[in-house]
């Protein structure tokens, strides 16, 4: 009899606990596109401040300063390229609903934007293409890609994937460490 009535406790308990757990799962905060887009647009603003070190396309590798600093009441992040060069490019992040989005200012004189893929592992945040201004196709070249990965508090590397002709082209290659944080 004792132990009929053990096992008859046990399922009894097990059975509360599925179901608690359960009821748990269903009225825990789900997280949502905004949400997710949010957390990675806060990965994004970590990046304020002025980054350096080696840039690579192809077989050329050059210095990178890569600064980043937040506009429009801190609802933009504004990346800046090879500041003062003539290949001097802005690249700007922001949030679209539940989307996080760039625009792409290039020194090929278009204008790609592209949007992150979800994901709430924000140690690594890919953006892939959408459409471009002062691009008569998706043909012409233009950045079709980037993928930043947070490596640390002050150090990143990011990979630019160039795209011409309906396919890939290139890669710029970055591995940034940060030097002064605003």
């Amino acid at each position: 009899m004792k132990i009929r009535t053990l096992l008859t406790m046990a399922v009894i308990v097990v059975a509360a606990a599925s179901i608690a757990m359960t009821y748990a799962d269903e009225t825990a905060p789900k997280k949502t596109g905004a949400s997710v887009a949010a957390a990675q647009f806060e990965q994004m603003k970590t990046l304020v401040g002025e980054w350096r070190g080696t840039g690579k396309h192809g077989e050329e590798i050059v210095e990178a300063i890569i600064s980043y600093r937040l506009t429009a009441a801190g609802s933009v992040v504004m990346e800046t390229m090879a500041a003062g060069t003539e290949f001097e490019m802005i690249t700007m992040y922001h949030l679209n609903g539940e989307e996080l989005m760039l625009t792409h200012y290039c020194a090929l004189k278009n204008q790609p934007r592209m949007k992150a893929t979800p994901s709430s592992d924000t140690s690594t945040i890919a953006f892939t293409y959408l459409d471009g201004t002062n691009m008569a196709s998706d043909q012409v070249q233009h950045m079709h890609g980037v993928t930043f990965d947070f490596l640390g508090e002050d150090q990143i590397k990011t990979v630019w994937t160039m795209h011409a002709d309906g396919a890939e082209q290139s890669h710029a290659k970055f591995s940034l460490k940060r030097v002064v944080k605003e």
